[in-house]
């Protein structure tokens, strides 16, 4: 997966995160894994790992088939290198500011990017308590690479996030959260 959509895709669990939570006080640590599916092949890639969520922070820790960790913060995107530390990842392009929208949960600007609509049903995600939340691209640049994101929670804790690229590749990640992980 390229840089740019490892970026939206953390980012969009923190989103859903974001919009599924109206009281997001506390840290959420968990495990995901996520299927990317590329038009024409029928077998979804499938990666694994773990994320931390707060208010400061979203850590996505990919442990397979690749060991990656990205860092958002309100100062940007940030990739761990083979030494372990922390590097600005300066590709972000205009996408900086939407990151920092999300981490700092200002809907104000969020509303510029996305129109949000209450799914009543969903089918990848079968929780008779969830509540999911389909998220159109408002934006130009957002538009020509998804036809719009999914978000769902349950007990306001984020638990699937799915993107739909235009280019009818699909990624979903299913989450889980465990407040035993570090």
């Amino acid at each position: 997966m390229n840089q740019f959509l490892k970026i939206v895709t953390a980012a969009l669990c923190y989103l859903a995160a974001v919009f599924t939570s109206s009281t997001f006080a506390q840290t959420l640590n968990g495990s995901f894994v996520q299927a990317k599916t590329f038009a024409g092949f029928s077998q979804p890639f499938i990666s694994k790992g773990t994320f931390s969520i707060d208010k400061q922070q979203l850590v996505w820790h990919t442990l397979s088939p690749i060991d990656t960790k990205l860092r958002i913060d309100p100062t940007g995107v940030y990739e761990r290198n083979k030494d372990g530390e922390y590097t600005l990842q300066t590709q972000t392009g205009s996408y900086g500011s939407l990151l920092q929208a999300l981490l700092l949960q200002d809907s104000h600007k969020l509303e510029s990017y996305f129109s949000i609509e209450l799914l009543h049903e969903f089918p990848h995600f079968k929780d008779a308590n969830g509540r999911c939340v389909k998220l159109l691209p408002s934006t130009s640049e957002l538009q020509n690479m998804f036809t719009h994101f999914v978000s769902c929670s349950v007990d306001e804790q984020v638990r699937f996030v799915g993107l739909y690229e235009v280019s009818n590749a699909v990624t979903e990640i299913n989450l889980t959260v465990d407040s035993s992980l570090p």
